[in-house]
């Protein structure tokens, strides 16, 4: 088998604007998650949806790719466990998610998980020493201040009555684990293919979190038998996890992690408009601000870091 490195096969044309709006797909995506999450959370126990989200997940590839994922399993059991560190990572840190919205305020958890480009920042940095440029800097906090604006809307002075949660500290575990993931993508092993990658994190992360979903059985409840549970289950496991994690990989090794996780910031952008357009809510101009500053800050970012483009530019090998 030749070898090759971690890309779509047909990706080699991706241009950098291509990228930039996959990585807008892909919040667009993750944002409509959290609404379905938030819609069933007091019917279906979190980690329970965490487990079959990404049991769905392993399902549909097995099934689709089952040859080629054969071929490549001498890969994946020479570097078992580097699967299964990002199997925890990326499933762990989804299902904390899941977790830390029924221990929070909406406000808290827009603020924690606004803070994921400078964790993400600081975790390249003590892991792989990535460097990163003042103007990149200048546009995580931009956007940042952007995210807090709409999420106070318009009134900073809800910050002087702000409370910590239980919640919280989760859902930072939850930004700790998504960085992670991100930052440690760049070592997956050559002579692997994306979908068979994306397979076997799937299905680990589901095996690793497992023990907790019985746990949660035992002294909570199991996840329903019903139609609302399960397509829920359904749209998390194929619109919000199989195709934005695809994306999301191949976009940070396109354009590198700190470019890609500053996209992170258009959820609550996505959120609102949602929000407008599907639950009647009002556009106010603490919106338009926000989303301003959150723009601002992407391209700040997106420009901060020239030879991001060089590598974008080149084809996949």
């Amino acid at each position: 088998m030749t070898e090759k490195s971690f890309s779509f096969n047909d990706s080699s044309t991706w241009s950098l604007g291509f990228t930039f709006l996959m990585l807008a797909l892909v919040m667009a995506l993750w944002a409509g998650g959290i609404v379905i999450a938030r819609g069933v959370h007091e019917s279906v126990p979190p980690v329970g949806f965490g487990f079959w989200r990404w049991t769905v997940v392993t399902a549909c590839l097995v099934v689709t790719i089952w040859p080629r994922l054969a071929a490549e399993w001498p890969v994946v059991m020479r570097n078992w466990k580097l699967f299964l560190t990002y199997g925890f990572y990326l499933v762990f840190g989804s299902t904390m998610m899941l977790v830390a919205v029924n221990f929070t305020t909406a406000i808290n958890a827009n603020l924690v998980n606004a803070s994921q480009p400078a964790v993400t920042i600081a975790v390249a940095w003590l892991l792989v020493r990535d460097r990163t440029t003042r103007l990149q800097l200048l546009g995580v906090g931009v956007a940042l201040a952007g995210i807090v604006y709409m999420v106070v809307r318009g009134d900073l002075s809800v910050l002087t009555g702000f409370r910590f949660y239980s919640g919280d500290f989760w859902m930072l575990i939850a930004v700790i684990g998504y960085a992670s993931y991100a930052v440690r993508l760049r070592r997956m092993p050559k002579g692997i293919s994306p979908l068979t990658a994306l397979c076997v994190i799937s299905g680990a992360g589901a095996l690793l979190i497992l023990p907790f979903y019985v746990v949660e059985m035992v002294i909570y409840k199991p996840v329903p038998l019903s139609w609302q549970a399960s397509g829920a289950i359904v749209f998390m496991g194929v619109l919000v996890s199989l195709l934005p994690v695809m994306l999301w990989n191949e976009s940070i090794r396109r354009v590198g992690v700190n470019r890609a996780a500053i996209f992170v910031n258009l959820m609550p952008v996505f959120g609102a408009i949602f929000a407008i357009a599907f639950l009647g809510e009002r556009l106010f101009l603490f919106h338009v601000v926000g989303a301003v500053m959150v723009f601002a800050g992407i391209v700040l970012v997106v420009r901060g870091d020239p030879a991001a483009v060089k590598r974008t530019e080149q084809p996949a090998e």
